[in-house]
């Protein structure tokens, strides 16, 4: 039988075959650590050796050294090692008593393998525990370690059966019916006196799953390597997934609240997994709370390196809430490669900041490196000099319902970002209620002069809407590139930013000519109490805004707040499609430098209201920045198409140091109250002026309350003032006809230009001329009298025949004219020039 178990690589050990471990006979030692009956002849023994204690023996199986205790604690200042035998890559240690174990000193291994402690009654680190090991560490509380190769378990709470060991990895972590909690309060320091908490070695895996866990004010270090923390509920299962540097935790991408526990990070706790290679942080449980200034941090330091897997990934089934001043930050250096952020949560709230206003928030940026601050002198390239077009992160974040964002106004992502270039990624966030910024909280991508911004997404899963986005007292979102600045979109059911809250996107280098742009789809957006939505670029085009409701439901209100666009180039444009559109006390405008002016343009379907508000462009040296206000169906009837109504010093404005912006108005029925003082200009003090052109209903009194005339502010009049282009105010009928009318009622088609030889007539017969009245389109000559026509005797007097002169010859009439009187006369020779020929 033996032999069999030597070919299965599986040894089983007897409850009978029972050797007693060597214990230290000092009390403290056996209060701490208790060695249980277990493993028999191949139980732990522990020796004291240099003042710190090391336990040896173990039951090996290949690559794998199993101990079992019924207790196992650290004292303060006491230091544990594990003996680490040749060939051995993993420790697996069991606690099989009834007690939680007590973590204050030093816990080790001698030698580079792994060590995984299990306790299903609790796992508790304290404030100066540390970890002295070069391999991997993962600390749980579920009930048993699988092997799945073999079928194979290592468990704590099943000791009736032989332990069945196994050379195979190990594979998977069940729990039991009441997983304990693991609580890490460790924040002892490093020799050069910084915190760095629990450390694993460089590259390694840093894992703690149980049940409910908790960082309370601890940290957790993996430099370049992985930072686990998973809560799992009653009969979970986990796999233990192998990888280079430990494992990565798989949760079979089980969304079910009931399959987790909560994740407290508390008090300034910190994950931190910066290094070279940059490093990974995985959080899974059902509420995933930060709170008092704690963070999630990772970074890539190397100049080169080919990882490109998630920085940090974070799902929480219900809640995900950074508060106080917590944040999530991934940074890199220029030449890093792109790593993502990858958030998922039913709810995500961020609120209030710290102590010290440091803003709570998500931040994507660059640092600087040596490398960065070296300079070249010489021929030899830069080793960095092939690595320049690398990309740095993504920042992504789903959930199912609501995103709540808040931090102090006085923070911002610049206080972790340095001043050298390096790409950024993108922030994509997705979820199904509701995403809100208050308090100066800011989701921020930043990068500086020669490298690009990311993209910055809000939006609901499958391209479906959030129900609700809103920025609050002075928050905001952002991206600011060097070359190119990341586009900002959002799609919501409503959006609204107030007190002083803006939407931003900014590019300062002026290399590039793709610039970022802000898009945003909605069915209600509200800007009120200062708040802004801006591009600002240095160079460039296609930096716009875009703002888009339902043309039958829609509204944009912006109230004391602005829409704005500036560029030192040109081409940065506002266009707004909605339903209904007010401003009040506010503006929207677009300004740029040396290239062409950038555009404003409102398509609405109902109402246009301006209130002591400004729709203006201002161009340079390029000219143009025209301005558009459009019915957004021409086709509709124009009783039902766009009222524009300006009130109380409202100004619609095109300025140009050259080419004046036209302005073309195109409603049903434009009007401002007698008084109102509003005005629309086109202005230029050079060249040529802008064109206003106002195309309205059927009368001219659909132009209401405005006259023609240099426009004056403070004159209390409502002025159209093309100052040096031209003023065309248009009346069109419902239906615009596509040929040129006589300036008189006579329907043109009723006459013939020419003339045509009325054949089969005798040889007396001559062309004859039919004037058929003038009261609208009448019937021609070849149809049937209508007998809906009054009758009238136009039969003129008897008199005696008279025969004609047949010498005077009978002139076709071929046109007519009108005199000063407005008599009309028939004359051969037609001024409309028709060409005929008689036969």
């Amino acid at each position: 039988m033996g032999s069999c178990w030597l070919k299965k690589a599986v040894f089983s050990l007897g409850i009978g075959q029972i050797v007693m471990a060597q214990v230290l006979p000092t009390p403290a030692v056996a209060q701490s650590i208790a060695v249980d009956d277990t493993l028999g002849q191949e139980g732990s023994r522990l020796t004291n050796r240099s003042g710190r204690v090391e336990i040896e023996g173990g039951a090996r199986r290949g690559r794998n050294l199993f101990h079992s205790f019924r207790e196992f604690n650290i004292r303060e200042g006491q230091r544990v090692y594990f003996t680490n035998p040749s060939g051995v890559r993993t420790i697996l240690s069991r606690v099989t008593g009834n007690s939680d174990s007590a973590i204050l000193g030093t816990l080790g291994v001698n030698g580079p393998a792994s060590l995984v402690l299990l306790n299903p009654n609790g796992i508790r680190f304290g404030a100066n525990a540390r970890l002295d090991l070069q391999g991997s560490f993962l600390a749980t509380t579920a009930s048993s370690i699988l092997f799945e190769q073999d079928n194979v378990s290592f468990s704590a709470t099943d000791l009736q059966a032989p332990p069945l060991l196994t050379v195979s990895v190990p594979t998977g972590l069940q729990f039991g019916p009441n997983p304990g909690s693991i609580i890490n309060r460790s924040r002892a320091a490093s020799p050069g006196d910084s915190a760095i908490g629990l450390q694993v070695g460089t590259g390694q895996t840093l894992a703690l799953v149980g049940g409910t866990v908790a960082v309370e004010g601890g940290r957790l270090t993996a430099a370049g390597g992985r930072i686990e923390l998973g809560s799992v509920a009653a009969n979970g299962f986990v796999r233990l997934n192998p990888i280079d540097g430990g494992w990565d935790i798989g949760y079979r991408n089980n969304q079910q609240a009931s399959f987790y526990q909560d994740i407290d990070l508390t008090d300034g706790a910190l994950l931190n997994a910066a290094g070279a290679e940059g490093g990974v942080i995985q959080i899974r449980g059902r509420n995933v709370t930060l709170t008092d200034a704690s963070r999630i941090v990772t970074n890539t330091q190397a100049a080169k390196t080919n990882r490109q897997d998630n920085a940090i990934r974070v799902f929480a089934a219900e809640t995900l809430s950074l508060q106080s001043g917590s944040r999530l930050e991934i940074v890199t250096n220029r030449r890093g490669p792109v790593r993502n952020i990858d958030l998922q949560a039913r709810e995500l709230e961020i609120r209030g900041a710290s102590e010290q206003d440091q803003s709570s928030g998500i931040f994507s940026g660059t640092i600087a490196t040596p490398e960065d601050t070296n300079s070249n002198t010489g021929n030899e390239p830069s080793p960095e000099s092939n690595d320049e077009n690398s990309n740095s992160n993504n920042v992504e974040n789903q959930g199912d319902d609501n995103i709540d964002l808040s931090g102090s106004n006085n923070g911002t992502i610049h206080e972790s970002i340095s001043t050298n270039p390096g790409d950024t990624g993108n922030i994509l966030i997705r979820v199904g209620r509701t995403v809100r910024l208050e308090d100066g909280a800011e989701i921020g991508i930043t990068t500086n002069d020669e490298q690009d911004s990311g993209n910055l997404q809000i939006s609901g899963f499958n391209k479906r809407f959030v129900n609700q986005f809103s920025l609050s007292n002075q928050s905001r979102l952002s991206t600011r590139g060097g070359r190119q600045g990341g586009a900002i979109t959002i799609n919501a059911r409503t959006v609204n930013l107030n007190q002083q809250s803006q939407i931003e996107t900014a590019q300062h280098s002026g290399q590039t000519d793709r610039n970022g742009a802000i898009f945003i789809d909605a069915q209600q957006i509200r800007l009120t109490q200062a708040s802004q939505i801006r591009v600002d670029q240095s160079s460039g085009t296609q930096a716009n805004i875009a703002l888009t409701t339902p043309l039958q439901t829609g509204r944009i209100v912006l109230d004391d707040s602005a829409i704005t666009t500036q560029s030192s180039a040109g081409g940065a444009n506002i266009r707004l499609r909605t339903n209904q559109f007010a401003l009040n006390q506010s503006q929207l405008s677009t300004e740029s430098g040396s290239e062409r002016g950038g555009n404003l343009s409102i398509i609405a379907q109902t109402s246009i209201r301006l209130n002591n508000s400004e729709l203006s462009t201002v161009a340079g040296s390029g000219g143009g920045a025209n301005i558009r206000l459009q019915n957004a169906n021409p086709e509709l009837e124009l009783r039902e198409s766009l009222d524009v109504r300006l009130t109380n010093r409202s100004r619609i404005q095109t300025q140009s140091l050259v080419r004046g912006g036209n302005i073309l108005i195109n409603v049903r029925r434009i009007e401002a109250p007698i008084g109102a003082d509003s005005d629309i200009i086109a202005r230029r003090p050079l060249e040529q002026g802008g064109k206003i052109n106002i195309l309205v209903g059927n009368e001219a009194e659909d132009i209401i309350g405005f006259v023609q005339g240099r426009a004056v502010a403070g004159n209390g009049l409502n002025e159209i003032d093309a100052a040096a282009g031209v003023v065309i105010t248009e009346f069109p009928a419902i239906e615009v006809p596509e040929i040129q009318l006589p300036s008189d009622a006579l329907a043109a088609r009723s006459v013939a230009q020419g003339c045509e030889s009325i054949r089969n007539e005798t040889s007396e017969s001559v062309a004859r001329f039919f004037n058929t009245g003038r009261s609208g389109l009448s019937v021609t000559p070849y149809e049937p009298v209508s007998n809906s026509d009054v009758l009238e005797d136009l039969r003129l007097p008897d008199s005696p025949d008279s025969q004609a002169d047949a010498s005077t010859p009978i002139v076709e009439a071929k046109g007519w004219i009108r005199d000063a009187h407005g008599n009309l006369s028939l004359i051969a020779n037609s001024p409309l020039s028709a060409n005929c020929q008689v036969r």
